[in-house]
């Protein structure tokens, strides 16, 4: 049976969300950690006028995600995925040219939404939404993917900085951005809207955790107790792995490690996240099999 065009590969589409995963490093934490003390030294600021700079900009990015979210399912990963990049890379090369605090955070509010932000999100979605099949994995592969390459990010801007200065790594990072993520957009599945199931006359909606493998709406979500659990948890261990990311670097060099030696200090830290990964995909995979059938068996008792 010939394959419906524009459905895009299971390989094709975790090397495309893998690949443009790892491309978000700018606009991560330890991307921009090599930057902390330049910019400081920069612009003549304290590392609190940074950090507070730094946390208007995270804190504005993420408020900006529940609408990019809409965007996905309006307009599908393609389009988010080519405007959140251009975005990207429009905002790295304005930073070039920044000379004070104000320049600065609001380049980190668009640094955030759409490098952190909508590129991650947008990966993700195009994952979860093309693939019926070892989703898990492919998951596992793309958060790898990703990490090993935003773990080496650090090593290599500080190499740029030390190279032609600030302004110069900004300007290359942008470049980088586009010839990366660009061409994997063309690898991803192409937007198919699908229309909600048709209900008998006088027939209710059933929640979806009645339904194996169903759908669960925002509203639906948001009332849901484990999303709480999960937002929580996803909050608690990201205001700490930020704040530890972003001064890595200062703390490591005032500990007597140079900055290339600080900045490999991300790479170990990431290869066990990937082992971390990898295992969790491959368990995740094994235990919505199991949740499955349990989920089946419960429907069909309750008939």
């Amino acid at each position: 049976m010939k394959k419906p065009r524009g459905t895009g590969s299971w390989s094709g589409t975790v090397l495309a969300a893998a690949l443009i995963t790892a491309a978000t490093a700018p606009g991560q934490t330890a991307g921009l950690s090599p930057f902390t003390d330049p910019l400081i030294e920069q612009l003549e600021i304290s590392r609190t006028d940074l950090s507070f700079s730094y946390l208007i900009g995270t804190l504005a990015g993420a408020a900006a995600l529940p609408f990019i979210g809409r965007g996905l399912d309006r307009w599908g990963a393609r389009k988010v995925i080519t405007v959140a990049a251009l975005v990207f890379a429009g905002t790295l090369l304005a930073l070039s040219f920044a000379t004070n605090i104000a320049g600065l955070t609001v380049g980190f509010v668009f640094l955030r939404m759409a490098g952190q932000g909508a590129l991650t999100l947008a990966a993700t979605t195009a994952v979860v939404k093309a693939l019926t099949t070892r989703r898990g994995l492919a998951l596992g592969i793309t958060a790898a993917v990703g990490s090993a390459g935003i773990s080496l990010t650090p090593v290599l801007v500080n190499r740029l900085i030390s190279a032609g200065g600030v302004e110069m790594a900004w300007r290359y990072q942008a470049v980088a951005v586009l010839v990366i993520i660009l061409p994997m957009v063309l690898l991803l599945p192409r937007h198919r809207k699908t229309a909600p199931p048709r209900l008998a006359s006088g027939e209710s909606q059933p929640h979806p955790e009645t339904i194996p493998g169903a759908d669960w709406s925002s509203s639906q979500a948001v009332r849901a107790p484990i999303f709480w659990a999960i937002a929580a948890a996803l909050a608690a261990t990201g205001v700490l792995t930020t704040g530890l990311a972003f001064h890595q670097i200062s703390i490591l060099t005032t500990q007597g490690l140079t900055s290339t030696e600080a900045a490999a200090n991300f790479i170990p830290q990431t290869i066990t996240g990937i082992l971390a990964t990898l295992v969790a995909g491959a368990l995740s995979l094994a235990l919505t099999h199991g949740l499955h059938w349990l989920l089946r068996w419960r429907f069909l008792l309750q008939r």
